[in-house]
């Protein structure tokens, strides 16, 4: 019964514009990613020496992308576990996580 009393009084933190400010500022770290994506295309450079000098931009954006995915994981799982409703004004912070991690997916591609 304590455990889920802590668990419900997460979750109202959360809610109460912890889990979208948290989001937010996934958002802000996704755009300096993107735009520290290396501009050069591949015909001219070796694809060795790309990959070996973009390794640590992939590594963020990858680490990024699990931050996402785990408090995506973390506030979802939380809710449904313990049967607390998904506040409205949660539902576009869910969203823009979502859209955050497939943007990051596609971002090598842009």
């Amino acid at each position: 019964d304590e455990l889920r009393q802590l668990r419900l009084s997460q979750a109202k933190q959360l809610d109460e514009k912890g889990f979208a400010q948290e989001i937010c500022g996934y958002q802000k770290r996704a755009a300096a990613w993107i735009a520290s994506l290396p501009k050069q295309k591949l015909e001219g450079v070796a694809v060795s020496d790309a990959l070996a000098s973009a390794y640590s931009v992939i590594f963020e954006g990858l680490t990024l992308a699990l931050r996402i995915r785990m408090s995506l994981e973390e506030y979802l799982v939380l809710h449904v576990r313990e049967g607390v409703a998904v506040p409205r004004s949660s539902l576009s912070a869910v969203a823009l996580g979502f859209q955050l991690l497939k943007i990051i997916e596609a971002a090598p591609t842009l």
